[in-house]
C-alpha cells in the first residue's frame, strides 16, 4: 500500500505530465486534475498559498549557480513581467518567482529555455539543483573549477526517470575550491 503521493507518481511519472500541463494552460486553473498540482512540480512548479487561488511559484535549476548576461535578462524580464517585479534567490543558487498564472507557465517556460535555462526537477522528489562555490572559476588557488562536471551531472540526472523519482528532495554539492564555500556538510553528497 503507497501514500497519495507515491501513488500519483506510480500511475504516471511526472516529468510524462507535460501535456497535462500545456492543456491546463489553454483550459485554466480550474481544469487540473488534483494528482496534476504533484506531478507539475517536476516541471519546477508548485501551487501557491491558499491552494485555491489560481497562483503558482516557479523554480529554475541553475547547475552551480551560474548564469550568462542574456539569461539573467530573461530572469529580469519574467520577474517584471509575470512576478510582480520580484524573483527570490534561494539558498541552492536557484531563482523562484511567484504569482505566475497556469496560463503564461508554458509560454514562461519557453522563455527560459531559449536561453538554455530549464525548471526540469527543479521541484518534486528529484535531486534539487546542485550547488557550488559561489567563487567557483574566480578563486586564484582553485584546485579544479569543476563547472563541466556538475552540468553533466545535470543533465544526466534531469534525463534520467528513475532518479527522478526519489523518497524525497536529494541535495548535491560539488566544489573544487580549498574554502568551505559549497556547504558540502548541509548536503546528501557534498564534494569538497
Amino acid at each position: 500500500l503507497m501514500i497519495k503521493e507515491e501513488q500519483i507518481k506510480a500511475d504516471k511519472h511526472p516529468f510524462d505530465a507535460w501535456d497535462d500541463l500545456v492543456r491546463a494552460s489553454r483550459e485554466g486553473f480550474v481544469s487540473i486534475p488534483p494528482e496534476n498540482f504533484l506531478r507539475f512540480r517536476w516541471f519546477g512548479i508548485y501551487q501557491q498559498r491558499p491552494k485555491t487561488d489560481p497562483y503558482f511559484m516557479l523554480r529554475l535549476k541553475l547547475p552551480g549557480g551560474r548564469l550568462n548576461a542574456a539569461q539573467l535578462r530573461v530572469v529580469a524580464e519574467v520577474a517584471k513581467d509575470y512576478g510582480r517585479g520580484i524573483a527570490d534567490i534561494t539558498t541552492r543558487q536557484n531563482f523562484q518567482f511567484h504569482w505566475l498564472t497556469i496560463e503564461k507557465v508554458p509560454e514562461v517556460l519557453r522563455k527560459f529555455e531559449a536561453v538554455g535555462i530549464t525548471t526540469r526537477g527543479a521541484c518534486g522528489d528529484v535531486t534539487r539543483n546542485i550547488t557550488s562555490s559561489p567563487l567557483a572559476g574566480l578563486e586564484p588557488d582553485e584546485v579544479d573549477d569543476l563547472q563541466d562536471l556538475i552540468e553533466t551531472l545535470h543533465r544526466d540526472l534531469i534525463q534520467n526517470k528513475e532518479l527522478a523519482n526519489l523518497p524525497r528532495k536529494f541535495k548535491i554539492s560539488i566544489t573544487g575550491s580549498l574554502r568551505d564555500a559549497a556547504q558540502p556538510e548541509i548536503n546528501d553528497v557534498g564534494i569538497y
